[in-house]
């Protein structure tokens, strides 16, 4: 093949992929959304989607170019934050959510068969700081339980002290609850993967849960005192942690803005890490596909190296002790082995 060849080929490969069936990208999130299953995660790739159909809502799919998409990153990173102190834009952890959403949203169409191909597949994420560093100490975990009322106690408790995501725990029902072996079985439905879960609750949690009052026609621990059958809403949740936390004078790691409840989470992953429970029985109660995730959460610091090495000796001592005897390898010494009979 010659290179008139080639360059008529590459023309033609060209005119393909710019040609064929398209659609404003307002349709194209109006016919995607219905698609995802979960009411939770349709609601938040919706949230994502919204800023993104605010941009570009009657620009063709096919006419989007990845230069745009930076551009839009720029103009959104820019962009102050309707809510909290002035001065805070959005940042580019959340840029990256909203990318991906259309990115999702136009591969599911060319799977569709809706669109011939993804023009922004090589849009990449944006560097960020991989993983919040806000871990609550027991001691800042008791500063917001004392300042908690009845209701959000509990709520702290359950992320605190088990690792609950926010959803989990405000979506939580009353025949969930095992008081007898003093657990909550998560279904499937209420899970960010999907899967059913049973998680452990401590002493303190389950005496702040028996404080609460029961809603005769909610099945919700934490209901809507005054709209029957309802959950309490995600952002009502939110607004009263933080209000819990500016008046604990508790502040974030530096980078990480405020404290979120998500951060008790971690706090429950590094807190039980070391009190001493198994990385694997970490990682089933929080519902992590990957021991690697797990692993992010507990954000081992110098403290915790030191306190393995205090560890390791209280063990090796209490080994000493359980192991003594005359041909023990902690009690030998050189009059043991002086008088110490020769094998035939």
């Amino acid at each position: 093949m010659d290179d008139d060849e080639l360059i008529a080929a590459a023309l033609q490969v060209l005119q393909r992929r710019t040609s064929g069936p398209s659609m404003p990208v307002r349709e194209l999130v109006r016919l995607y959304l219905p698609t995802i299953a979960k009411p939770q995660t349709r609601t938040a790739i919706a949230g994502r989607l919204r800023p993104i159909v605010a941009a570009f809502g009657d620009r063709e799919v096919l006419g989007l170019r990845v230069v745009e998409a930076a551009d839009y990153r720029a103009a959104r990173h820019a962009t102050e934050l309707p809510r909290g102190a002035p001065g805070r834009f959005y940042g580019h952890k959340q840029i990256n959510y909203e990318l991906r959403a259309l990115k999702t949203a136009i591969r599911w169409a060319v799977r569709e068969g809706r669109l011939p191909h993804n023009p922004i597949a090589d849009v990449k994420d944006a560097k960020v700081q991989k993983h919040r560093q806000t871990s609550p100490t027991e001691e800042e975990i008791g500063r917001f339980l004392a300042l908690a009322d009845t209701t959000y106690r509990a709520l702290i408790l359950l992320a605190a002290d088990s690792g609950l995501r926010r959803d989990e725990a405000r979506l939580m029902q009353w025949d969930w609850l095992d008081e007898t072996t003093a657990t909550v079985l998560l279904p499937g439905w209420a899970t960010k993967n999907g899967k059913d879960r049973i998680v452990p609750l401590t002493t303190r949690t389950m005496a702040a849960l028996r404080l609460l009052a029961r809603h005769v026609r909610s099945p919700f621990v934490f209901a809507r005192p005054n709209v029957e059958g309802t959950p309490m809403r995600d952002q009502e949740m939110d607004e009263k942690f933080k209000t819990i936390v500016i008046a604990s004078g508790v502040k974030a790691a530096p980078g990480d803005g405020s404290v979120r409840y998500h951060d008790l989470r971690h706090s429950y992953a590094r807190r039980a890490a070391r009190a001493g429970v198994r990385i694997e029985v970490i990682s089933r109660i929080l519902g992590h596909s990957t021991i690697q995730q797990t692993l992010d959460y507990i954000q081992m610091a110098d403290d915790d190296v030191i306190e393995a090495g205090e560890a390791f000796e209280r063990g090796m001592a209490r080994a000493k002790e359980r192991r003594r005897g005359p041909l023990s390898m902690f009690s030998l010494t050189p009059e043991h082995i002086s008088g110490a009979k020769k094998v035939p």
